[in-house]
């Protein structure tokens, strides 16, 4: 990340107010006496969602727009599957922005907001989202195969569910995984409501 910022900060003064990059390098993490080099995938996105133009309203990049990249990415390994994100905390990134990426239960990464202190310490304006993750994990891959497509039309449900706050979407999303027919092709959170009147 600090290479990443770096490179951020010297394209906000150069007036590039979009920024999206990325790096692969190691990651050295003191762990007692020895030094760990992991290599790493990271990336940056600041800015607008997209650049100036008329049609459409200026937005800026959040949260939900890095995670979508990097599951483009993880479609890419052909398990993405195996990962998911859970809520966690990282000294470096903003408290209650912040995911932990998990491979099959072990810590692969992280994804979130840059935490205020530190964005205004190296001088980023904005809002500023990073991500990390072992490169290991993503060295498979398969090549995308033909699946003939079905005779009937798609079906769309809304399901609504009342949960508790502490339970997380990737929970009930894997609990759905693990229960539905192959005929399920996908699972998508479209809202949250949480305040008055939830009887």
């Amino acid at each position: 990340w600090p290479g990443l910022l770096q490179t951020a900060v010297y394209n906000r003064s150069r007036q590039q107010g979009r920024v999206r990059i990325f790096e692969s390098g190691l990651r050295f993490v003191r762990k007692s006496s020895d030094i760990m080099q992991d290599p790493m995938l990271a990336g940056l996105i600041s800015g607008d969602i997209s650049g100036e133009q008329w049609g459409e309203a200026a937005r800026g990049v959040d949260f939900f727009d890095l995670k979508g990249d990097l599951e483009a990415i993880l479609a890419l390994t052909g398990s993405a599957a195996d990962f998911s994100f859970v809520s966690g905390e990282h000294p470096s990134l903003h408290p209650g922005q912040a995911a932990r990426i998990m491979c099959n239960g072990e810590p692969a990464g992280w994804v979130g907001m840059l935490h205020p202190a530190l964005e205004d310490e190296v001088g980023l304006a904005g809002n500023t989202y990073v991500f990390e993750i072992r490169l290991d994990l993503l060295g498979g891959g398969g090549l995308p195969a033909f699946t003939p497509l079905s005779k009937f039309p798609s079906i769309r449900r809304d399901i609504s569910l009342l949960v508790d706050e502490g339970i997380e979407f990737s929970q009930i999303a894997e609990c759905i995984r693990q229960e539905a027919p192959e005929i399920l092709q996908d699972i998508r959170l479209f809202d949250v409501y949480t305040g008055k009147n939830i009887d």
